[in-house]
């Protein structure tokens, strides 16, 4: 009887060490669970700020190329109207001064 109980109590411990190991297994488990919901919450948010940051950059450099793009519009006509009226100019005197020497 006492070797029957004993190994009754045997049989229990065993169950219950197992109980345990499986009970500590869930609760590691689940604590690793929730350590990395929380570091994907903090990627997450991480690259939230980063595409916020790379965002507000892009727009600040479209409105200044919206600034620089008409005064370089401006800038290349202008260039262009000198540019032009100075072949012009050269034209007209070379032809006048051919005109000047032909007639002399």
């Amino acid at each position: 009887m006492l070797h029957s109980h004993l190994l009754l109590v045997l049989i229990n411990t065993s169950a219950m060490v197992h109980v345990l190991i499986m009970f500590t297994f869930r609760t590691s488990s689940e604590s690793k669970v929730q350590q990395l919901k929380h570091s994907v919450e903090i990627m997450s948010q991480n690259h939230e700020r980063e595409v916020d940051m790379k965002d507000a950059i892009i727009q600040m450099l479209d409105r200044d190329l919206d600034e620089v793009h008409p005064k370089n519009t401006q800038k290349k006509h202008t260039h262009t109207h000198m540019h032009t009226h100075a072949c012009k100019h050269a034209h007209r005197h070379a032809h006048a001064h051919t005109l000047t020497y032909k007639h002399k």
